[in-house]
């Protein structure tokens, strides 16, 4: 892998994991082909798994990954002699923090330092934006980004997701149907904030349409929903005063065209790829965790308390050892 399929997030595209089965039997091939398992300072890296958000220290919502395929993974190496490091957000959700979102750090690293003012955007399921240049680092989730896009087409056709917005596009956005969605309360929240689809799901989309005394089409709450992702977006870039910065984008959703020209329509501003800085958008996110891997296994740890609302200073990721 990884192939095209449906993703643990609620997407579809290039970014599902092949099996447990054909994941061992290639990193066993692999490494034996390469004799690399006799380098006893291999380390190896796993990201698979569910994201919880704590509601207080006891409860939290999560997604339905289970983990087991990391568990595997992991498994797998560990009987290679292979040090592995994963569950990237544990200490800091010890900590107090929300775990999430952890790749501001990554952008920070990589794209700060041009007296350009830029802003980060990843459109993934969630939008969450890193806004360098400033003394302090800041980062949180704006609101959705493709997974109520994904949830609504998945319901009403069926279908993954929707492929350059075009069914979007066909509609109309329900001005009144914005403005109720909008009124949320989490788009009010200040930040450190973080959310996932398991708030922002096809409950809370029919919830939003009953306030509503009237009828809409679904092609017009797909669109709806696409402006929403865009005016949510520009609404955050707005109150932290970095609208006119410029905006690099990654993750799925720059492949939405219909939803890219409406943020752009919104933030009256030219829509940036971080392929212009050097990494692809579609892989930003998995270079970002190889780093953090990099700098734990260097047992460095960091500040995110204006990010996740930790209380100390945290390690992100776990070392573990090979037991034989």
């Amino acid at each position: 892998g990884p192939v095209v399929g449906d993703m643990a997030c609620g997407e579809f595209g290039e970014g599902k994991m092949s099996s447990t089965r054909q994941i061992f039997f290639f990193l066993k091939n692999y490494f034996h082909k390469k004799n690399i398992v006799k380098d006893k300072n291999l380390k190896a890296l796993v990201t698979t798994g569910p994201t919880r958000e704590y509601l207080d220290p006891i409860r939290y919502i999560s997604n339905e990954s289970s983990g087991k395929q990391g568990y595997e993974i992991a498994l797998a190496l560990d009987k290679l002699g292979i040090k592995t490091i994963g569950n990237f957000r544990d200490d800091d959700i010890e900590a107090g923090g929300q775990g999430a979102p952890l790749s501001p750090l990554f952008h920070r690293e990589v794209f700060e330092g041009s007296q350009e003012k830029r802003v980060i955007i990843n459109i993934g399921g969630i939008t969450n934006i890193s806004i360098l240049g400033k003394s302090n680092l800041i980062g949180f989730d704006t609101g959705p980004g493709n997974c109520l896009m994904d949830t609504w087409i998945k319901e009403k056709k069926g279908k993954n997701y929707d492929a350059n917005g075009n069914w979007a596009k066909s509609a109309n956005c329900n001005e009144e149907l914005l403005s109720i969605m909008l009124q949320d309360q989490y788009f009010s929240l200040e930040n450190p904030k973080s959310t996932g689809p398991d708030y922002f799901n096809l409950e809370w989309i029919n919830r939003s349409i009953s306030n509503l005394n009237y009828e809409i089409s679904s092609a017009d709450v797909q669109s709806t929903l696409a402006e929403l992702t865009a005016v949510s977006l520009m609404d955050s870039l707005k109150r932290m005063e970095v609208i006119n910065h410029a905006l690099y984008f990654c993750g799925g959703g720059i492949h939405n065209q219909y939803l890219m020209n409406r943020i752009s329509h919104r933030v009256e501003t030219p829509c940036l790829s971080t392929q212009d800085l050097g990494i692809s958008p579609d892989y930003l996110e998995a270079v970002c965790f190889a780093w953090l891997a990099y700098k734990r296994n260097k047992n460095i740890t960091f500040d995110i308390s204006e990010i996740t609302g930790s209380n100390r200073e945290v390690f992100l990721g776990k070392i573990y050892n090979p037991i034989k």
